[in-house]
């Protein structure tokens, strides 16, 4: 189910392998941009806007496990031990809805 939610969304393939819970890395956001840009169809605009919401929405645990589950790093299992199922469940909800509300501008 979760391997199918990220084809969907197309949010799959490019980040970091070694996040520390709790800091934002430096190339975090550029492997973002990264991934959107290889996964999703959207523009320079749309991939900012998930980068941009995807720091400023999700609390530090979730944002390092939203970019080591994206990345396809074995880290993610790690860092989803660290989320309730409350804060996985929102990481799912961003990772279905951001892209769409980015795309639509």
């Amino acid at each position: 189910m979760f391997k199918q939610v990220l084809k969907s969304t197309g949010v799959a393939a490019v980040f970091v392998c070694a996040l520390m819970v709790g800091a934002v890395q430096a190339g975090d956001r550029d492997t973002v941009l990264e991934s959107c840009r290889a996964n999703l169809q959207l523009d320079e605009a749309g991939c900012a806007c998930v980068a941009d919401r995807s720091e400023s929405e999700l609390s530090e645990t979730q944002y390092a496990f939203f970019v080591s589950s994206v990345s396809g790093d074995a880290a993610a299992n790690s860092f989803a031990s660290k989320l309730s199922g409350d804060e996985a469940m929102e990481v799912m909800t961003f990772m279905t809805t951001v892209p769409t509300a980015c795309k639509a501008g």
